[in-house]
Parts: C-alpha cells; sequence; structure tokens
C-alpha cells in the first residue's frame, strides 16, 4: 500500500472492509442458521422445551 496515492489506498481500504463485512455476514448467518436448526425442535408452543433451553445455553456459552 506504500506505492499507492492516497486515492488509490483509500480505494483499497473500502474494498477490504466491504469484502470483510460481506464475509462476517455470511459467517453470521452460518452460525444463526446452525443455532436455529441445532435448537428448536417445534413450533407447537411458545415456551421452549427444557432440551431446547439447555441445547440454547450451551451453544450461547461455546458448546458445541
Amino acid at each position: 500500500m506504500d506505492q499507492l496515492n492516497p486515492a488509490e489506498s483509500a480505494r483499497l481500504e473500502m474494498l477490504i472492509q466491504k469484502k470483510q463485512q460481506k464475509e462476517f455476514m455470511k459467517m453470521f448467518f452460518k452460525v444463526t442458521a446452525d443455532c436455529f436448526d441445532t435448537c428448536i425442535l417445534d413450533f407447537q408452543s411458545k415456551v421452549l422445551s427444557p432440551r431446547e433451553v439447555s441445547s440454547s445455553s450451551i451453544l450461547l456459552l461455546g458448546g458445541y
């Protein structure tokens, strides 16, 4: 980046930030989907089952 002029450097930095944000969002959505698929068993009740609560707690604490 030392050989780039300030405009090129700023543009490159912006492209890097966009790429990092896009990768973060992909990872976030994957983790969210995996968590949901692992923890939620059914939609029959508004109340979580004990297994769903336990699974959620384990995931939030980094157990899976």
